[in-house]
């Protein structure tokens, strides 16, 4: 019982530290484009980028934040994206800046995108999604 009692408090825990971690929202790179052609980028897993199209930029979350958005124009758009990875050994641990670049990736008018860690413990690959909701087929 008192094992169950635990992991219900871990839990709440969890849930409400999950809905205190928000998204810090960039708003427009380039506000001169309307929105509706414009392409929504999701920053996740502890990323940021630091240059967009070879301009330097700071897309980071924070501390009260766990997402980063912003509002591109569409084309194609290459990135150069920063993160921390940390190794423990028997004595110390050691934590590393590794900075990854992404080609050219292309942004339609109106798309969502994502850039993610695919997996944070076993890989280092960082990867653009199109995460844009696709339309769904009418019933006959």
């Amino acid at each position: 019982m008192k094992t169950k009692a635990v992991l219900l408090a871990i839990l709440a825990g969890m849930l409400l530290l999950n809905a205190c971690v928000g998204v810090k929202n960039m708003g427009a790179f380039d506000p001169s484009i309307p929105q509706d052609a414009q392409c929504l980028l999701e920053i996740r897993n502890s990323l940021g980028v630091i240059l967009f199209n070879d301009q330097p930029v700071d897309w980071s979350p924070n501390s009260s934040q766990n997402r980063v958005t912003i509002y591109l124009p569409p084309g194609n758009h290459t990135f150069s994206v920063r993160y921390y990875k940390t190794r423990s050994y028997d004595t110390y641990t050691e934590t590393r800046q590794i900075t990854t670049n992404i080609a050219g990736t292309e942004f339609a008018p109106g798309g969502r995108y994502r850039i993610f860690r695919q997996s944070m413990f076993l890989s280092s690959k960082v990867k653009i999604k199109d995460v844009t909701p696709k339309e769904k087929e009418p019933r006959n």
